[in-house]
């Protein structure tokens, strides 16, 4: 879950930054 979870945000802040 934790994988998924820092995939994710690592993801979603890329987007945003």
């Amino acid at each position: 879950m934790i994988a998924l979870f820092l995939e994710f945000t690592t993801r979603l802040g890329g987007v945003v930054v």
